[in-house]
């Protein structure tokens, strides 16, 4: 079950986190559309205060920072620390990320487990200022 929830409140994160939205959506191939969504991040225990405090930050995670739209797969992170966060996410144009399929970015295929059915539901996001850590949710295995 949920003990609590927290909305996350930083003014400098939430306006970084804005801008960078507009910029996404002002870029032609996303024909003016942010594609945003709240997706789910999982971390280790201790995490939680810095992200709220300074952001997601892509360099913990090599490169790159996993969200997902399936909370049971971000669970599987947060197990010492018990809390979870839902991620304000702009996602812009979506493709298929290379490191992963072993192809190049070829289309707005989104295949996850809320939408078609499909096994994946993991995103990569590479630009910390496209995620902003909405909620934090305390959690009871």
């Amino acid at each position: 079950p949920i003990l609590s929830i927290r909305r996350v409140q930083n003014l400098p994160l939430w306006q970084s986190y804005v801008n960078h939205r507009e910029a996404v959506r002002a870029k032609s191939c996303n024909n003016g559309q942010a594609n945003e969504e709240f997706l789910w991040h999982g971390s280790k225990s201790g995490a939680y205060e810095s992200i709220k405090n300074r952001g997601l930050d892509v360099s913990y995670g090599g490169g790159c920072i996993w969200l997902s739209t399936n909370s049971k797969y971000s669970l599987g992170y947060c197990v010492a620390s018990k809390q979870i966060l839902l991620v304000r996410t702009t996602l812009g144009y979506i493709g298929q990320d290379s490191r992963h399929v072993g192809g190049t970015s070829s289309g707005h295929a989104r295949k996850d487990d809320q939408v078609g059915g499909g096994a994946d539901n993991r995103y990569t996001i590479s630009s910390n200022g496209q995620m902003y850590p909405a909620y934090v949710l305390q959690i009871q295995f």
